[in-house]
């Protein structure tokens, strides 16, 4: 983004890709969880992949939001409305 320090730039990109696959995995997770709760061969497995998935989303939310913690704390990005990007 323009304007931005180097810094800046690639807390944001790394903000934006965990945001990305936090999204993925909460997609994948759904059928998963399902296939929990309604498969009654595989019971096991199928929840121990939920559980897994899911701890993974969680990580990357967590991630995401420390990202984006940084970059409005520490980089100034966002409420003060620097580099927000303006709609029409």
């Amino acid at each position: 983004a323009a304007g931005l320090t180097d810094h800046a730039s690639s807390l944001l990109e790394r903000h934006d890709t965990f945001a990305f696959w936090s999204q993925v995995g909460a997609a994948v997770l759904a059928p998963l969880a399902t296939l929990s709760a309604v498969m009654a061969r595989r019971r096991r497995l199928w929840a121990a992949l939920s559980l897994s998935v899911a701890l993974a989303v969680a990580t990357l939310i967590g991630l995401t939001g420390h990202l984006g913690g940084q970059l409005v704390h520490l980089e100034g990005v966002g409420p003060q409305g620097r580099f927000l990007m303006k709609h029409p």
